[in-house]
């Protein structure tokens, strides 16, 4: 397990509790610190206060046609230098291998 000081925080913005608590799981497992959050005013604030390492932003919560929670952030003194990745998944869909 990595040391607590030196491990990456990770801030998970995800709108639903399953998926982000499986994120989680995944992300403590391998060392990292993980705050989860559920909803924009909430990944806004923390993003600003907590100052993580990543923020891991489910494309549903930031918006799929104007992804304006990523235009506040960048907009955002605090927040802007934090690298965000979009996570999207897919329930309904056929693997596309064998």
């Amino acid at each position: 397990m990595a040391d607590p000081h030196t491990a990456s925080s990770v801030l998970i913005a995800h709108h639903e509790s399953i998926i982000a608590q499986h994120l989680r799981d995944m992300l403590v497992s391998d060392g990292h610190r993980v705050h989860v959050v559920h909803d924009r005013l909430a990944t806004l604030y923390q993003a600003r206060t907590r100052a993580p390492d990543v923020l891991l932003i489910s494309v549903e919560l930031a918006g799929r046609h104007d992804f304006d929670l990523c235009r506040q952030l960048h907009f955002d003194a605090r927040a802007r230098l934090v690298p965000v990745i979009l996570v999207s998944e897919v329930a309904d869909r056929e693997p596309r291998w064998p």
